[in-house]
């Protein structure tokens, strides 16, 4: 995940003021001075993305596919070893298999922000025939909270990354304290039996990086 910093100035006035008394030997003279010292301190843009449930479809050691749900939340927001997914190296996918991962982003800035995703294939160190049968679904919610699905092969993205929302057309959009804004995304193997034996002992790498940039406006 990638963060983006912005920065606003907040202007803190401290005032000093010192009275002088000048005494002369016919005259009493009174003076003052202010001194004016000026703090701009930049604020931060700040969020956290943490996954709050996983569903994973995998194969079991019967070799069965089994559901599997975790409610326990796992923060994406620093670096991390740990996989979306809940992938380790002993996790196996078969056709029918499916990894679901909800998102949720909060805002913990100084200032509101405007957010999308983008969605980056490492198509050098993964497996061709794999890509061919990921379906990729990204489910993002509008501001009614009505679900907007974006679904597409990972074959798709062997040129391009595939882009949901941008800075001008962003997925959300998130003031300071205002409550977590959700998404989910979801991996299926799809299952096809004319290419289902190309696809075995094969692996798909992709990465999920959340662009976060401040909003100036409420316009």
């Amino acid at each position: 995940m990638e963060k983006k910093r912005g920065l606003y100035f907040l202007s803190v006035a401290a005032i000093c003021v010192s009275l002088a008394l000048i005494v002369g030997a016919t005259y009493a003279l009174y003076t003052d001075s202010a001194t004016i010292n000026n703090h701009l301190q930049s604020g931060s843009l700040n969020l956290t993305l943490k996954r709050t449930y996983l569903i994973q479809k995998s194969l079991n050691q019967s070799g069965y596919i089994e559901a599997k749900n975790d409610d326990s939340i796992v923060d994406f927001s620093a670096p991390t070893s740990q996989n979306v997914f809940g992938v380790t190296s002993e996790t196996l996918i078969a056709p029918c298999s499916s990894l679901a991962a909800t998102m949720e982003i909060t805002n913990h800035s100084d200032v509101a922000f405007i957010w999308w995703l983008e969605i980056k294939f490492d198509s050098i160190h993964s497996g061709q025939a794999l890509a061919k049968q990921l379906l990729v679904t990204v489910t993002t919610y509008d501001e009614n909270d009505a679900p907007i699905e974006t679904c597409f092969m990972l074959k798709e993205l062997l040129k391009d990354d595939h882009m949901i929302g941008s800075a001008m057309s962003p997925i959300g959009e998130s003031a300071v304290n205002s409550a977590a804004q959700k998404f989910i995304v979801k991996v299926d193997f799809i299952n096809n039996s004319l290419i289902n034996n190309f696809a075995q002992d094969q692996t798909a790498y992709f990465d999920l990086v959340v662009y976060a940039v401040q909003k100036v406006s409420q316009n």
